[in-house]
Parts: C-alpha cells; structure tokens; sequence
C-alpha cells in the first residue's frame, strides 16, 4: 500500500523521475556499491592472503570483476528497459528544454554509478588492508624485514664480486683478459675485477684482500630483496638506499651482536604475528653468520606451494627433490616472500590516492553511454539506427583520407580536416530541410563534438615552442595546459554539458518538430 502512495505521487508530482525510474535504480546501484565494497574488504579471508598487487590491480585480477561486469550490463539493460516503455518526448507531450535536459543528466548519473564499481570494490580492499595494522607500525616492520633479510641468503650469494668490504670492495664488474679470449681459455686466473673508483684486481689479488672471509656474513652481498617505500620490493643492488642498509646490518656483527640476535627472534615474531609460516630458530640462525649453510632458507620447501619437486626446480633443475632435502636435514624454513607480499601490501594500502585520471575516463565513458541513450529518446529508431550504422562508415572514409593526409606529413592538416569535418555535421543540420538527413548530421554533430577537445590538444601540441637551456637543464616553455590535462579535460566536459542543455538541447526540440519527409 505504501509503495503503490509512492508511485502515485511520483507519477502526479515528479513525472520525470517517475519516467526514469530514478528512485528505483539508484537504490539498486547503492546496492551494487555496497556489495563491491563487501566484496573488495572480504575477497580475502585473511592478511596472509592478500596478494602481490596494489589494490588497483587486485580488481581486474580477481574473478570479482567479471561478476562486476555482467552485473553491470544486466542492471542496465533491465533498467532501459523500463524507462523505454515511456517516451514522453516521441509521445508529444509537453517536454521543456529543462526536463529533456534532466533526462540526459540522469542517465548520465546512472551510466556512471554503474561502470564505477571499482572504487567501492578499491575502498573496501584498501579499508581492509589498513584496518591490519597502523601505517607506523607497519613501517617499523618494513625497517626490521630489511635489516634482516640479508641474513636468510644461502653461501652461494657471497661472491668475490659482490662483496660490500673491506676496501675496495663492493667490486661492480668482472672481466675475462684479451689473451684468455683470444686463446679460448676461461680460468679463474684470467679474470679481474673493478673497483667504484676504475681501478683493476686481479683474481688473485681480489683473494688475498678478502682475508679468508669469504663466506662470511661481515662481507655479504648486496643481491636480496628489500622493500623500498613508494617502490615495491627491488633488489639491493639495484639500488644505493639498499646498499647502505647492507652495510649498516653488517655493522651490527661489529658494534652489537646481541642487537642482531634481538632483531632475528623479533623478526620471527613478525612472522608469526602474520601467520607466515616458519621453521627456524633464532640461535640456530645467529650461528650461522659466518658460515652460512649451502641451502636457502628463504621460503619453505614443505608448505603447498613449495612441494620439494618445485622447490628442485625452481631453484636447480639437475636437482632432485630428494637431494633438496638431503640439503636441509632439518627442514629450516621461512615464508620470506608471503611475508614481504603482506608488508609490501598494506605498505601499498596506507600509499594509496585515487587518481583523477581513471574517474575522468569513467566520467567520458558515460558520457558516450549516455549521448547515444539520449539520441535514441529523442530521434526515431531509423534515424538513430542509420546514425549509428552511417557512423561506423564514416569513421572507414575518414581513415582512408587520414592515410591519404598522413602521406603528404601534414599532422596539423589532418587535425584541421577532423575539425572541418564537425563543422560540416552542424552545416548540414542547419541548411538541410529533410528530416532524415537534419537528424543524422544532428546526431553525429553531438556525438563527435567531444572529440573537439583533443583536437584541439593536438594542435597545440603540433605547435614549436621556444626551448632554454638555464645552468645546463633544458627548459620549454610548453603552454600550461600540457602539464594540467585532467583539469583540462574536466573544463571541456563541463563546457560540453552547458552546450547540451543550451544549444544541442533546443535543436532536438526542434528538430522532433519538422515535418516528416
């Protein structure tokens, strides 16, 4: 009873909305809304199931998304469906500009509301992320994951070549003599190394400086993933912000070893703290500092990820799964990458902004949805249909002639041609007394003049501008809009949807008046 109260007053008081079904499919779509962000805030059970991606690319990874999309298509279709069941305007009722305007505005509002579930899905998966830990306290958590990781490396990351010292070590690149190619020899003896400051070592020269060390933790190398703000993970050598932690943590032996012995039982902590699965014990681990054993400790062989088949082949393929046991007696594990993907994650999480580029393309994409429903409503069926087909034909000519253009290597002339091209949609429109061909230009005219913007973008950037060059750094003097596109852009849709309802709006008023052909 109360429904049926409703609709009558929707019908009696604000025929427009009731035309539109603007209640119902706004109460849908805030459903829709919701179920994305209970969906992105509980795809994943648990932290220690969040994946290596930020949380943009989490959606278009997840099966999620084509729940997403069908959805989306069937909300629509089954919403115009209803809507095209009334037709005030083809019906000749009285229709103001104002309230032809409103009917775009509205399906303007619902294509968006529906092609922008990834954000609800976004938020939740962000909110997710967050409520884990604080932002503070998952730094403290980077910052011990980095200073210890170097101590999970197996003996055969400790190279001569990639030793941090002494003196002149690290040495960054490693040659084989003139004579040793030439000859086809490739010994040990026949390579030098390279210093920071250009100065050569030989083989033997490199051993005698290393001192007998090495294998030992106070000379290790630099090749294990950190995780660098705003970066992700990378590799320490990639990198001088590794390269200085590497020396620091090897400091630690030096100044403070129970200081390690204190980061390695806290760091196991961690791992427990986010059910990240380990075998290991920190004063097993602490012995091991100068001697570290053959085997990686770096993730576990024996979890459903790591079968000791995959883990042979992962890390050797002449390895057998029953020797890659043999080499860890005692099964010592720690889950090191489902540790950095959490940290890494929620790092991401707390980093996250929503950029205004992705909406602005939402924002276009339903302004085509929505220009090409409002055409329907307000022209025939033919004539919309012809518009469309013709479209599709038109865009095969343009190209030929654009190919035709491009050959004589005049970028600006096949800009002004695109313009030329718009300009004549409107002539047509005006000048033509048929009522077929008036609405065919009419409908291309407001479907291409979007395009009117980057157009014009390109012509500017088609332009030379005067170049300096200020205490060795090159400077342009480029216009201002090229280092504020989305505000740009933004402008152009705004000034876009003023034309509609002043100008564009009128025409089809206009033009549903002309007499049939």
């Amino acid at each position: 009873m109360l429904f049926k109260k409703i609709h009558h007053r929707m019908l009696e008081q604000y025929p427009l909305l009731w035309n539109m079904r603007l209640p119902g499919i706004l109460s849908v779509l805030i459903l829709f809304h919701i179920v994305h962000f209970c969906a992105g805030y509980g795809m994943y059970t648990g932290v220690e199931d969040m994946g290596w991606e930020s949380p943009t690319g989490m959606y278009f990874s997840s099966s999620f998304s084509l729940f997403s999309i069908i959805g989306s298509c069937v909300i629509f279709i089954l919403w115009l469906n209803k809507v095209f069941r009334n037709n005030a305007f083809k019906s000749f009722y009285p229709v103001s500009n104002l309230q032809l305007y409103g009917q775009f505005c509205i399906v303007f509002l619902v294509g968006f509301l529906n092609i922008s579930g990834y954000y609800s899905f976004t938020s939740g998966y962000v909110a997710h992320a967050r409520n884990n830990t604080s932002n503070s306290a998952n730094e403290k958590d980077i910052e011990l994951y980095n200073r210890v990781i170097c101590f999970l490396q197996n003996k055969e990351d400790y190279r001569i070549d990639n030793r941090c010292s002494p003196y002149p070590f690290p040495l960054t690149r490693k040659y084989v003599s003139d004579v040793a190619i030439r000859d086809g020899k490739d010994s040990p003896d026949d390579y030098y190394y390279v210093s920071r400051d250009g100065q050569a070592y030989s083989s033997r020269q490199v051993d005698s400086i290393a001192g007998g060390q090495q294998y030992s933790y106070l000379n290790f190398c630099n090749n294990y993933a950190v995780i660098v703000p705003e970066q992700g993970f990378r590799y320490a050598s990639q990198n001088r912000y590794e390269q200085g932690l590497a020396e620091y943590s090897a400091s630690i032996l030096l100044r403070d070893p129970q200081k390690l012995k204190a980061d390695m039982k806290a760091f196991l902590v961690l791992c427990a703290k986010n059910k990240v699965s380990y075998r290991l014990d920190a004063e097993d681990w602490f012995s091991w500092v100068n001697n570290p054993p053959y085997y990686p400790v770096r993730y576990t062989i024996f979890q459903k990820y790591y079968t000791p088949s995959r883990y042979a082949s992962s890390e050797n393929t002449d390895v057998t799964a029953q020797a890659a046991l043999q080499q860890n007696p005692k099964g010592y594990f720690v889950e090191v990458q489902k540790l950095r993907a959490i940290l890494q994650h929620t790092q991401k999480a707390y980093e996250y902004t929503y950029e205004s580029g992705p909406l602005l393309g939402m924002l276009y994409a339903a302004l085509g949805i929505a220009l090409l429903i409002f055409s329907f409503r307000a022209t025939s069926r033919r004539i919309w249909m012809i518009s469309l087909v013709g479209s599709a034909l038109l865009g095969l000519v343009i190209g030929a002639l654009t190919t035709v253009l491009a050959l004589g290597g005049s970028k600006e002339g096949i800009l002004y041609f695109y313009l030329l091209i718009i300009a004549a949609f409107l002539v047509i429109h005006l000048i033509s007394t048929g009522k077929t061909v008036s609405g065919v230009a009419l409908n291309w005219f407001t479907w291409f003049l979007p395009l009117v913007s980057t157009i014009l973008l390109g012509l500017l950037g088609s332009k030379s501008y005067s170049r300096t060059t200020i205490n060795g750094v090159q400077q342009s003097s480029e216009p201002w809009v090229f280092d504020h596109l989305e505000l740009y852009f933004l402008i152009c849709l705004l000034l876009y949807l003023l034309l509609l309802c002043f100008v564009l709006v009128p025409r089809y008023r206009q033009w549903q008046a002309m007499p049939e052909n």
